[in-house]
């Protein structure tokens, strides 16, 4: 469109052009519809993948654990070849034997009858023991394997409290046994003292002997012992106490259900012993660097609930010790062999082969060692009760023969004619009788006299284990002539045990912390690797998807005002 001119006096002017305006209308974007390229369709495919692997760490935070610990239990069981086997046979501990003697101060005054015995707990006499599992063999499914065990001593003077060399006053057990032996005999028990005060040599002819703490654990010249070699040319004098070839056996068996035979000399022809070759006796003599107490168990290999159950003791499924049937079956434990998953509520049934019987340990207390929670297990309070108190332990106690409470009596089972009693230290859950014919006994502590077993409950691994009797003898005025002033029945303690291991060593902890650990340890990574594959693996798609959200073109539309 064209201006007119304007005119202005002389001067004619031109109007400018007016200014146009345009004002923008944002319109719909354009959709550019485009084919995935070769490298978004693989960020596409590894996308999907990672999802999956996400997936799948989340099924691993409830999976995992659970399969580690099946394949863990799988291993625990005892097969050849394995390190479990290994561990088994060789346990990675040294345990600790502490004994401690009651030393009778006033023999003299209590025979004669002035006084009641006094005794003085002396010790600990420590020893350091080396255990191995030998001759090892596996049932033909594998089900079962039966071992024995190879103990060596070893004494360590820094930590006992006492010298080896120290004199002690103690029961003659082989003497105490021979007079149970002869208890009914009267005859026969006056002709074997008076053979035995016949020889001018001999240190255990009389019930008391005073030597030092070595001799009389680990062995001294016994004349007693030593006569069992006139059984041929004297079988007229002393046939009802030489007859027994196992009289030897029955009161110095009382740690072990079938005591390796031990080689005897020839009998001599004429009858005489030799002073300088006599037998020897120790209380445990035979047990240091011998192998003995052949014993099955199951291997847990069908079931590991199974594990360390009895199969047989010595070669024999079932004992006959017992008058009672149900006292002789092998329904325990063997107490080194234990099995998973323990529980508060139940009782662990442990079988001790030189006992012959089971005794049930039940849960007492939680305990911890270096940060793993343990539960400690002892055995019942009325584990030594006799029958008249407990009808449950009948079958370990005869018609007659009554002990007060707290008492068990190898004698009456598989130790025929032993004269030793077993009890709890310091007659710990015993009847007060008991600790009131004798002055000396420290008071009993439940925590430390009795037995006690620290037990990892998920692994069934023992990190502490006490394992402590009491040995007594029964003395009374139908025993011996020189007793004749003994009033009533008095159990004499001349010898407690406190064997074991303390608490777990460095190399036990490192295994405990593994399995507690490993369940865990897996499943976080293999939950936390999962997630960053995952992520890793939708990354690129992610990237993608971002740079398509900000690149999207758009259309104006523009109009003149």
């Amino acid at each position: 469109m064209s201006e007119k001119p304007i005119a202005n006096g002389n001067h004619v002017y031109q109007l400018a052009p007016q200014r146009e305006e345009f004002i923008y209308e944002r319109g719909a974007p354009i959709l550019k519809e485009k084919g995935r390229g070769c490298l978004a369709k693989c960020a596409l495919s590894s996308c999907l993948l990672g999802f999956v692997f996400m997936i799948g760490a989340g099924v691993s935070a409830l999976l995992m654990k659970p399969f580690v610990h099946n394949q863990i239990e799988e291993n625990l069981v005892i097969l050849p070849e394995t390190q479990t086997l290994s561990n088994w046979k060789d346990p990675p501990v040294s345990p600790v034997m502490n004994v401690y003697f009651y030393n009778l101060t006033n023999k003299d005054d209590f025979l004669s009858g002035t006084s009641k015995p006094v005794v003085q707990r002396i010790g600990p006499y420590v020893y350091f023991q080396e255990i191995h599992k030998v001759n090892v063999s596996f049932g033909d499914e594998g089900e079962t394997v039966t071992f024995s065990d190879n103990k060596t001593y070893f004494f360590s003077p820094q930590l006992s409290n006492g010298s080896q060399s120290d004199l002690i006053v103690m029961p003659n057990i082989p003497f105490l046994g021979a007079m149970n032996k002869l208890s009914s005999m009267a005859i026969i028990r006056s002709v074997f003292l008076n053979l035995l005060d016949s020889y001018q040599f001999g240190v255990d002819k009389e019930p008391f002997v005073t030597m030092s703490v070595s001799e009389y654990l680990w062995g001294y010249q016994s004349l007693v012992i030593t006569m069992k070699e006139l059984e041929e040319c004297e079988s007229s004098k002393v046939k009802s106490f030489a007859n027994n070839d196992d009289f030897d056996e029955d009161w110095d068996s009382w740690v072990d259900e079938e005591e390796e035979e031990m080689e005897t000399q020839e009998s001599s022809k004429d009858c005489e012993i030799d002073p300088e070759n006599l037998e020897l006796f120790g209380f445990f003599h035979g047990t240091n660097q011998t192998v003995r107490d052949q014993r099955t168990v199951h291997t847990g290999k069908n079931d590991l609930r199974l594990k360390g159950l009895f199969a047989k003791v010595g070669g024999s499924e079932r004992i006959s010790w017992w008058p009672d049937d149900r006292c002789n079956q092998l329904d325990g434990r063997d107490p080194g062999t234990l099995t998973v998953n323990l529980s508060k509520k139940e009782d662990m049934r442990l079988y001790f082969p030189n006992m012959c019987r089971r005794i049930n340990f039940r849960y007492v207390k939680s305990v911890e060692h270096e940060g793993v929670q343990t539960y400690r297990f002892s055995p019942s309070e009325d584990t030594f009760n006799n029958g008249s108190i407990t009808p449950i332990n009948s079958c370990y106690y005869r018609p007659g023969v009554a002990h007060p409470s707290g008492i068990f009596d190898l004698s009456l089972g598989c130790k025929e004619n032993s004269p030793v009693l077993m009890s709890w230290p310091n007659f710990l859950y015993g009847d007060p009788i008991l600790r009131e014919s004798v002055d000396g006994i420290p008071p009993p502590n439940r925590e430390a006299d009795s037995f006690q077993l620290d037990i990892e409950p998920r692994w069934g691994i023992t990190l502490a284990a006490r394992a402590r009797f009491q040995m007594n003898v029964r003395l009374d005025s139908s025993l011996h002539p020189g007793f004749s002033n003994i009033t009533g029945s008095i159990y004499l303690p001349f010898l407690a045990l406190d064997e074991g291991v303390p608490g777990p060593n460095q190399k036990v902890m490192q295994f405990m912390n593994l399995l507690l650990n490993i369940g865990d340890n897996v499943k976080n990574l293999s939950v936390l690797g999962g997630f960053a594959l995952g992520l890793l693996l939708m990354l690129p798609e992610i990237i993608i998807w971002i740079r398509s959200c900000c690149s999207n073109n758009e259309i104006y539309t523009v109009k003149k005002i």
